[in-house]
């Protein structure tokens, strides 16, 4: 038997059913009898076809997936990137007070988006701001609280 348009028609509108996919709907969308169908779907491999069918669509929404994921973490890296500039260039002109703790989540975000982590690894970031003409021994007793409290 070959295939024609209306077995290939049929063999749409079954795929199309998904979970409620059986061959009587399809005999009452065709108006031929259940027996009928039962022989396209062996004749034509329905089964088969549905295995492969399934297997490229999950290909084809995993790829996307893929794709968007990167595509998002690109975008976010460049967000940090900006961030960490427009952060670094205002505590070069004076407008900003460091924060080293808003420091730190950002440059930790950036080394997460750009994978340079392994799994696993713990990474300390020790961030000392020092006003160099007037050290303070608060800012020292900072320092050293913030050390004591990563390790």
């Amino acid at each position: 038997m070959n295939e024609q348009e209306h077995h290939k028609k049929a063999f749409e509108f079954y795929y199309g059913l998904s979970e409620r996919r059986n061959y009587k709907m399809v005999a009452e969308e065709f108006g031929v009898s259940v027996g009928a169908v039962k022989v396209w779907g062996r004749s034509f491999e329905w089964s088969r076809r549905l295995r492969e069918r399934d297997g490229e669509v999950a290909k084809a929404v995993a790829e996307r997936s893929m794709k968007d994921g990167i595509e998002r973490g690109v975008r976010n890296l460049k967000i940090i990137e900006m961030g960490l500039l427009q952060v670094a260039k205002a505590i070069a002109e004076g407008k900003v007070k460091p924060s080293v703790s808003d420091l730190d989540r950002l440059i930790r975000l950036e080394e997460f988006l750009r994978e340079e982590r392994k799994a696993g690894e713990q990474t300390k970031f020790i961030i000392e701001w020092r006003d160099a003409s007037n050290p303070s021994e608060e800012q020292d007793k900072e320092a050293g609280e913030r050390e004591t409290e990563e390790q």
